[in-house]
């Protein structure tokens, strides 16, 4: 829930903080709000769950998948829509990330 409320703050004061710091950077606003959802979505607590059971093999697993899933999305994304699709490619992992591991945190 922090990381959603930091989030949110980001994407208020970003426009003044760009303006104040990198007033030469304002087109890039855009960008850092939508990547600005990738921190509410970066809290994943299942790392620690399985960690403390001590699931070497659901860790591994989780690992390889959140890896591979973010390799491709960002080659699929940047090779069709540059910037944007880099950015979106890094929601859709994180989300495939959340989205395996709580499921491999329930099969457990």
């Amino acid at each position: 829930m922090l990381t959603a409320g930091i989030a949110t703050l980001y994407a208020f004061v970003a426009p003044y903080f760009f303006a104040f710091a990198f007033p030469q950077y304002i087109s890039a606003i855009p960008y850092t709000e939508v990547y600005a959802i990738t921190i509410a979505l970066s809290m994943v607590l299942s790392g620690a769950y399985l960690e403390s059971q001590v699931a070497i093999k659901e860790k591994y697993t989780l690992s390889l998948v959140a890896s591979i899933t973010t390799i491709v999305t960002t080659a699929v994304g940047v090779y069709f829509f540059g910037l944007w699709g880099a950015i979106i490619a890094r929601i859709i992992s994180r989300l495939v990330n959340v989205g395996v591991s709580t499921l491999v945190v329930i099969r457990h």
